[in-house]
C-alpha cells in the first residue's frame, strides 16, 4: 500500500463527515488511488486502515 492511501482515506472520512453534518444526501468520491477505491468498493479491510474504512462504511 502506498503512503498516500491512508491520507486519502482520512480525507474521504473528513469529507463524508462534513457532508453528513451538512445534510448532504448524495456524494461522489473520486481518487487516483486505485488501492483506496478497491478497498472502499470491497468488503476486504486493510489492517492499517481498518478503523477509517469502518467509519467510512
Amino acid at each position: 500500500m502506498q503512503l498516500g492511501t491512508p491520507l486519502q482515506a482520512l480525507a474521504v472520512k473528513a469529507a463524508l463527515t462534513a457532508a453528513t453534518s451538512s445534510q448532504v444526501c448524495s456524494i461522489r468520491v473520486y481518487s487516483d488511488s486505485k488501492s483506496l477505491i478497491k478497498l472502499l468498493n470491497s468488503q476486504d479491510c486493510d489492517v492499517s486502515l481498518k478503523g477509517v474504512l469502518h467509519d467510512i462504511n
